[in-house]
């Protein structure tokens, strides 16, 4: 892997890489929108494992989301996310 403008891993070998934004919370939001678009209704864990971030975090996150209107947290299911469309 080499390094991008931040000095971080760049993205896996065949994944186009991404500038890591200045502020990391946009960046990880925008994450979670990338990933909601590619696999549908998604769980937190799961967000967590991607961002590599505890759960508290991820959860954080999409609560933040949900306020904004972006995503929806379905039924009582209040530990997965759905986009918007």
């Amino acid at each position: 892997m080499s390094n991008n403008l931040g000095g971080k891993p760049s993205a896996p070998s065949g994944a186009s890489p991404q500038p890591e934004s200045p502020v990391q919370s946009v960046d990880r939001a925008v994450t979670i929108l990338e990933i909601l678009a590619r696999r549908g209704e998604t769980g937190v864990t799961e967000f967590a494992a991607e961002l590599g971030v505890h759960k508290s975090t991820a959860f954080r996150l999409v609560a933040a989301l949900e306020l904004r209107g972006l995503v929806e947290q379905p039924g009582s299911a209040a530990n997965t996310a759905s986009a918007l469309a």
